[in-house]
C-alpha cells in the first residue's frame, strides 16, 4: 500500500497548478462630513466640498481606490482616496440649484478592503437663496437734464452672497407708478437700462425694484432726480413790413424746443413794445376775441398793449409751466400823421 502525499506536497500542488486559497477582504466603513465651505446650508451657486474618510482595521494594507459621492442618489462627482487628504480619504465637490438634498457615499473598494456607504453627517444638505442689493442707479445726463429730453435709467443687481447671476425683470418707478422695465441676466451683467422723455420738470423718486427669482432674493434702490425747465428758441414774424398807418398786422410767434429739450411747447406769449408806455390804450379784455382786431390796436395806438394770448389766436405757439418764457422783438417805426376817434393815429 503506498503512502498518501503529505498536506504541504497537496498544497504545493495546487499551487502549480493554479488553484488558489480563497482569502476574505477586511471590512470597511465610511463617514462623511461637509468640507470647504464648512457650513451647511451653503448659498445658491457655491461648491461645497465633501469629505470620506474610509475606516478599517490594521496598519497596513491601506484602502486604495475612489469613493463616489450622490444627492438624492443621483451621482455628483468621484474622488480618490489620497488625493489631496488622508490616504484613507476622498473629496467630492458640487454645487445644486437651491433646494434640500441627501448626500451619501460609497466607497468602491479594492482587492483587499470590502466597499461600503455611508451618509453625510449633517443631512440634509441645503442651498438656500443667495442675497443681493441693487446698486446705486445711474443717470445719463447725470445732471441737468430739460424737460422733453431723454434720459436713461441703468440700475445693476449684485450679489453678495451667493454665486452666480441674477435674472428676470427689473422695474423702474417715479413714486408709486411704473415708467418703464429692463431684462437682467448672464446675458445683461446683472444690468437693465431703461429710457425716457416723459418726466415731467421737477424732482422725481426714482426706484428700481427687483422680485428675485429661483437662486436669489430680491432687492430695492431709489435715488432721486431733477428734470429742469425745457430749452426753448422763439421766432416773430409780422404780416406786414413795413405797413401803412391803420392797417392791420398780425404778429406770430412760433416756440420750438431745442438743445436736447423735447416735447410741444404750450401755454401763453406776451406781446412788447420795447415796454415803454407811450400813450393811451384798452384793456386786453375788450379786445380778448380777435387776434386781429388785438394787433390791429396794437399798430395804432399807444401804448402797445401787453397781454397774454390764451384764447386770442391759434396762430401763437407759446410756453408751457415747463418751458422758459421768451420773447423776440420785430422793430417797427411809425409816425403821428392824426387823431382819429380820441386816438393819434401812427404810421411808417
Amino acid at each position: 500500500m503506498r503512502p498518501l502525499p503529505s498536506i504541504f506536497f497537496l498544497l504545493a500542488i495546487a499551487a502549480q497548478s493554479g488553484l488558489g486559497v480563497a482569502q476574505t477582504k477586511a471590512a470597511t466603513s465610511l463617514t462623511m462630513t461637509v468640507g470647504s465651505p464648512s457650513h451647511n446650508p451653503a448659498y445658491s451657486g457655491q461648491f461645497v466640498q465633501f469629505l470620506a474618510t474610509v475606516q478599517y482595521t490594521g496598519t497596513s494594507p491601506k484602502p486604495t481606490g475612489t469613493v463616489d459621492f450622490f444627492a438624492d442618489g443621483n451621482l455628483i462627482d468621484t474622488g480618490t482616496l489620497g488625493n489631496g487628504v488622508g490616504s484613507n480619504q476622498a473629496l467630492g465637490s458640487t454645487r445644486l440649484p437651491v433646494g434640500s438634498y441627501t448626500i451619501t457615499a460609497t466607497y468602491n473598494g479594492d482587492a483587499n478592503f470590502n466597499g461600503s456607504t455611508g451618509a453625510l453627517d449633517s443631512n440634509p444638505m441645503v442651498w438656500q437663496k443667495g442675497t443681493t442689493k441693487i446698486l446705486p442707479l445711474d443717470f445719463q445726463p447725470a445732471t441737468n437734464a430739460s424737460f422733453g429730453g431723454s434720459v436713461t435709467i441703468s440700475a445693476t443687481v449684485a450679489v453678495i452672497i451667493g454665486s452666480g447671476f441674477a435674472s428676470g425683470t427689473i422695474l423702474f418707478l417715479d413714486g408709486p407708478t411704473q415708467i418703464g422695465s429692463g431684462v437682467i441676466g448672464a446675458t445683461y451683467a446683472n444690468t437693465a437700462s431703461f429710457t425716457t422723455s416723459s418726466l415731467s420738470v421737477g424732482t422725481h423718486q426714482i426706484t428700481a425694484t427687483w422680485d428675485g427669482d429661483a437662486n436669489f432674493n430680491g432687492s430695492t434702490a431709489s435715488a432721486s432726480y431733477t428734470i429742469g425747465p425745457g430749452n426753448t428758441q422763439m421766432t416773430l414774424n409780422s404780416s406786414q413790413n413795413p405797413s401803412n398807418a391803420g392797417q392791420p398786422v398780425t404778429f406770430t410767434a412760433t416756440v420750438t424746443a431745442y438743445n436736447g429739450s423735447g416735447g410741444t411747447p404750450a401755454g401763453t406769449v406776451t406781446f412788447l413794445d420795447g415796454g415803454t408806455p407811450r400813450g393811451r390804450g384798452h384793456s386786453v379784455e375788450e379786445w380778448r376775441h380777435s387776434a386781429h382786431h388785438l394787433c390791429r390796436w396794437a399798430v395804432i395806438a399807444s401804448p402797445l398793449i401787453t397781454t397774454t394770448l390764451t384764447e386770442i389766436t391759434p396762430t401763437v405757439r407759446a410756453c408751457s409751466p415747463a418751458i422758459r418764457k421768451l420773447s423776440a422783438p420785430v422793430s417797427r417805426r411809425l409816425r403821428p400823421t392824426q387823431r382819429s376817434g380820441g386816438h393819434r393815429r401812427f404810421q411808417r
